[in-house]
């Protein structure tokens, strides 16, 4: 999924809720200054979360912890391998 270019500020603990399935998320160019401990709880399939251009100042240390095969690329050269 992408959402990218959106002004998104904030990631949120239910944000993602019912997406069960997501494998790519694709947040670039937004605002986000900040990621819930819990934002991507929902989405244990998760696989590549893209966040490049982003402004983030707060992630916190368990924030992936329910995703395990997480790929962060917080960069526009770095690419997911799914």
């Amino acid at each position: 999924m992408a959402v990218t270019g959106n002004r998104i500020e904030e990631i949120e603990k239910r944000t993602f809720e019912g997406l069960d399935h997501l494998r790519v998320l694709d947040l670039d160019r937004n605002r986000i200054y900040v990621i819930d401990a819990r934002a991507f709880a929902s989405v244990p399939e998760l696989r590549c979360l893209r966040l490049a251009g982003n402004n983030i100042r707060v992630i916190y240390e368990d924030t992936f912890l329910s995703v395990p095969n997480l790929q962060v690329n917080c960069t526009y050269t770095e690419r997911c391998v799914l």
